[in-house]
């Protein structure tokens, strides 16, 4: 299980949309949240790791 960064929704990797960001890779639970975190992937890095 991952944890969608943007919504915080708790995921299944396999059931999910995936991103890879800077090596690492990122799941979603829907592609408008992959959208928003693909636009300004600083702004929900930032504040999940505050």
């Amino acid at each position: 299980m991952s944890r969608d960064p943007v919504c915080g929704v708790l995921i299944d990797e396999k059931l999910s949309t995936a991103l890879k960001y800077e090596g690492k890779s990122y799941y979603f639970c829907s592609h408008a949240c992959r959208k928003q975190f693909y636009e300004i992937p600083e702004k929900y890095l930032l504040t999940r790791a505050a």
